[in-house]
């Protein structure tokens, strides 16, 4: 029977391989995913070089800038994107109006070509009835039947 120092030292002893297992089955792989995570958020806010590998000395990622940076590129594009909102609704405006010129124009165009057709016309009766009148001896066509009788 081993004694009592013995059995301590194995209960010690199988202690420390409970604890040590605990530690690489359990406790590790959390520690490690919360350093991994606060990594990554430290990246994402301040940034980091780019990741070279040393054997090759190839870029395996690129740098990363940090939030200020990144904020500050967002703010730009948000800056230029509201030019060009504003120069697009001052083409939009214009537009608008030589669309409203150009009906104006085409309502105009079709009361001159209306005008101009009845001037023709007109001329055209006129140069008849002048013919008429010159030749007196014109049989008149456009009688009424109730009227020659």
């Amino acid at each position: 029977m081993p004694s009592a120092d013995r059995l301590a030292a194995i209960y010690t002893l199988c202690g420390l391989i409970a604890i040590w297992v605990g530690w690489v089955k359990l406790a590790r792989p959390r520690v490690r995913k919360l350093f991994k995570g606060w990594r990554a958020a430290q990246d994402a806010l301040l940034g980091r070089e780019p990741i070279i590998d040393p054997a090759s000395g190839r870029e395996l990622a690129p740098a990363l800038p940090g939030i200020g940076q990144r904020m500050a590129t967002v703010e730009d594009a948000v800056k230029m994107l509201a030019e060009n909102v504003a120069a697009l609704d001052a083409v939009n405006r214009r537009v608008d109006r030589i669309e409203t010129q150009v009906g104006a124009n085409t309502e105009n165009i079709a009361a001159l070509m209306t005008a101009t057709a009845e001037r023709i016309i007109t001329k055209a009766e006129a140069a008849e009835m002048w013919r008429a009148v010159a030749n007196k001896d014109a049989v008149v066509v456009d009688v009424d039947p109730e009227e020659e009788s």
